[in-house]
């Protein structure tokens, strides 16, 4: 019995991550394609504009806490908005945060629009420009710096959900401020990383508005 049980466990071990492998590239695929639709929608716009997350849970854009003035608002993708899929494969709903000077509905951004609120540091990252990091360390983060100021900000908190016995990089990523972390997975005991980000990059944004003549 013993024998069967670790051949069993043996042969299982890969099959279980191919899947968890799987589930991941799915849904780095969503993350994409909403990503893609953020975009999508501002051009849809007469004046180009992001939404606002959705905070009630319909899945429909909320008004952003403090638009037009600063910061930045968090909530689930509004996935009714924007066409995408509610949930990653892991049964949890894809998270968005956005600066609020790009979600004016009225006036819409420009080439010129800077994010709104105060730099994302070390400590006390309440709002601001969304910031994203390598580490949460303060003196790693400063090294690390993959991205500041973006427009926003998707992401999924991987298998293990947003739990609250996790290392200090995955909950940095859960405590709601303009601060995110992101590097390749980890299993390590106290080191586990399995959230997977995707930013909307200003460049982008701007060159696709360009391109389509809404902007300038």
């Amino acid at each position: 019995m013993l024998i069967i049980t670790l051949l069993a466990t043996v042969l299982l071990t890969p099959i279980t991550t191919q899947v968890t492998q799987a589930k991941m590239s799915a849904a780095k695929t969503d993350l994409d394609q909403i990503n893609e639709a953020l975009i999508g929608f501002a051009l849809a716009q007469p004046k180009p504009y992001l939404p606002c997350p959705d905070t009630t849970g319909d899945g429909i854009a909320d008004p952003c806490a403090n638009v037009l003035t600063t910061g930045t608002t968090e909530g689930n993708v509004p996935w009714v908005t924007l066409n995408v899929p509610a949930m990653d494969p892991w049964g949890q709903r894809y998270r968005y945060r956005v600066n609020n000077a790009f979600t004016d509905s009225t006036n819409g951004f420009s080439l010129t629009t800077a994010p709104s609120g105060a730099a994302c540091t070390h400590p006390g990252n309440a709002s601001g420009f969304i910031k994203v990091c390598g580490s949460a360390t303060a003196a790693t983060c400063t090294t690390t710096t993959l991205a500041n100021g973006v427009p926003a900000i998707i992401f999924s908190f991987g298998p293990n959900g947003q739990t609250a016995s996790v290392s200090p990089d995955e909950a940095e990523n859960s405590d709601l401020d303009c601060l995110f972390v992101s590097h390749t997975y980890s299993s390590g005991v106290g080191t586990e990383f399995d959230d997977l980000l995707v930013w909307l990059s200003p460049a982008v944004l701007m060159s696709r508005m360009v391109t389509a003549q809404k902007l300038p």
